[in-house]
């Protein structure tokens, strides 16, 4: 099985597998939800106005970043932080970015994101780490299906996935999509090596 398989799986099912997930973790309901588009046009290469790596009194490396601007921007603060990305992800040093301003009306730009809003990390998501009774128990076809990749515990292989094929036809609406659900999780067995 490819990743694009991998991928596709995932895609297909992604709202029905991940926004009950994410609940579950973050302790939260979502009341809606939809996807949104992937693809972004345009380029990431982007040209800095300015980029020092700096070195403290007391050893530690970091870097400053300026960019001159002439007008207010509404996207600036966007902009930083695409920057911060970027540069983050090539040099791997602390940043400390600077906007120095120099149009003709007084400076309006946002400077700081809500905290909201900043990127401090991720929450891990590992299959592999979580109880297959968890996924016997979902209430839907798409998160019984990624059971295939959970810790069967005590159970064998083979009694978790006969758990795992019954669970899919009690939630499968119709034996056209239980099909497509036992099909899609033998691709994800076989990533397991099952």
């Amino acid at each position: 099985m490819s990743s694009k398989d991998f991928d596709r799986i995932f895609r297909e099912h992604i709202q029905r597998i991940f926004v009950p997930y994410a609940e579950s973790i973050l302790g939260v309901k979502v009341a809606q939800s939809k996807s949104l588009p992937t693809t972004f046009k345009g380029t990431y290469a982007r040209e800095l106005d300015f980029l020092t790596e700096v070195e403290t009194n007391q050893g530690q490396k970091l870097l400053l970043h300026f960019e001159f601007q002439a007008t207010n921007d509404p996207k600036m603060l966007c902009r930083m932080q695409n920057y911060h990305s970027l540069v983050y992800c090539k040099y791997g040093l602390p940043i400390h970015h600077f906007v120095i301003y120099h149009g003709r009306r007084k400076a309006k730009m946002k400077t700081i994101l809500p905290e909201e809003d900043i990127f401090t990390g991720f929450k891990m998501i590992d299959f592999s780490q979580e109880g297959l009774e968890t996924f016997l128990s979902a209430p839907n076809p798409e998160l019984v299906m990624v059971g295939i990749l959970s810790d069967f515990g005590y159970r064998t292989d083979e009694e978790a996935i006969k758990g795992l094929v019954q669970a899919l036809k009690i939630t499968s609406p119709n034996s056209v999509e239980l099909r497509k659900y036992l099909e899609d999780c033998q691709m994800l067995a076989n990533i397991r090596g099952l």
